[in-house]
């Protein structure tokens, strides 16, 4: 690496951050009997592929960039790594989503597929598809050879097919996962606000009740706003101006352009700390273990009284359903409460 480059300086820097925040989350939930699940195997999975962006493309393709001249192997695949590693990571957010959005619709049939096997098919699914894709070019139009780098022989022809890869790879990499995180919490809006409370419940406990869904309908607004906002942010203006590029092509577009896929390379440093943030059980785990002294709550910008909030608002219908209120026994179904108790923890727990 050259240290009087600023560019490989920067690069070094978003290289480390990746593997940094990455491995932090991935050791966290690896080293935690409780938190080894399938959601969290997915999670994992997609840990492990910010940590491929650092080691198959920023490194030997940004930072040491000696290694590309000296090799023909690292010279030939380095883009079609990038590519695979920027593809796998974004499209485990779509898996994410697929996941979070079948244990809301459809709770007991996740449960009964949320297993190591169907888990483990999707995340070879992930990673194959992510793969497959990225490859296209070395066994199609640039065919690999072991003789000289693919990309030393550009034609005008070659250079279009490239500019149509890369524009049909990068949608996918930024409106499909987009378009998933947003249903997702479309969905979660729409099963908290479909549970309504019984009419003969008593105005206190409706009180209550509208209270918490608030608080929860807050809750879940700026986790949507934090995380679609951030993958936005990202990747949006990198692919704007990667389309200005194709037509525009100057120093000044170009400039930007480099600044704007620091930007976009950033995303795997700070996903994980969301996910971190966001996600109850890592969350408390990272503080058990690492920082006990840290409320990491108060980094959190939702109430912190919902759990007091929805242990007096869940209890007291229950009480009535025991006998105390006949109306209200007829009408409410203990075991019932239970289930949308439990189903609301989960909404809680599985958002983004």
């Amino acid at each position: 690496m050259n240290t009087n480059n600023p560019d490989a300086i920067a690069w070094s820097a978003i290289g480390i951050l990746t593997l940094t925040t990455n491995l932090f989350v991935l050791s966290t939930i690896v080293c935690s009997r409780k938190l080894r699940n399938p959601s969290n195997a997915i999670l994992s999975s997609m840990f492990v592929s910010g940590c491929t962006i650092a080691i198959f493309y920023i490194f030997p393709g940004r930072v040491f960039t000696y290694w590309r001249s000296s090799s023909v192997f690292v010279c030939s695949t380095t883009p079609s790594f990038g590519f695979a590693s920027l593809t796998c990571y974004n499209l485990h957010l779509c898996g994410i989503c697929i996941d979070k959005i079948l244990s809301i619709t459809s709770p007991f049939r996740h449960r009964r597929l949320s297993n190591a096997r169907n888990t483990t098919i999707l995340i070879l699914l992930l990673w194959a598809t992510s793969y497959l894709l990225s490859f296209f070019p070395l066994y199609t139009y640039r065919p690999y050879s072991n003789r000289i780098c693919v990309y030393f022989n550009d034609t005008r022809t070659m250079l279009r097919q490239d500019q149509n890869f890369q524009f049909a790879l990068f949608a996918t990499l930024i409106f499909v996962p987009m378009t998933a995180t947003t249903l997702l919490y479309i969905l979660a809006f729409s099963q908290i606000n479909r549970k309504k409370i019984s009419k003969v419940s008593a105005s206190s406990i409706a009180q209550k009740r509208t209270k918490f869904t608030r608080n929860k309908n807050l809750k879940i607004f700026k986790q949507m706003v934090a995380m679609l906002g951030l993958f936005a942010l990202c990747w949006l203006p990198f692919f704007i101006f990667f389309i200005i590029l194709q037509f525009h092509y100057n120093p000044v577009t170009r400039m930007i352009y480099s600044i704007l896929r620091y930007l976009a390379l950033s995303y795997p440093i700070i996903n994980p700390i969301l996910f971190g943030i966001f996600t109850t059980s890592i969350r408390d785990e990272i503080q058990r273990s690492c920082c006990p002294c840290l409320n990491l709550n108060n980094l959190l910008v939702y109430p912190k009284d919902d759990q007091a909030n929805k242990i007096k608002v869940n209890q007291t219908p229950m009480i009535q359903n025991f006998g105390l209120n006949k109306d209200a026994g007829r009408s409410n179904n203990p075991l019932q409460s239970v289930n949308t108790d439990q189903q609301e923890d989960e909404i809680e727990e599985i958002l983004l």
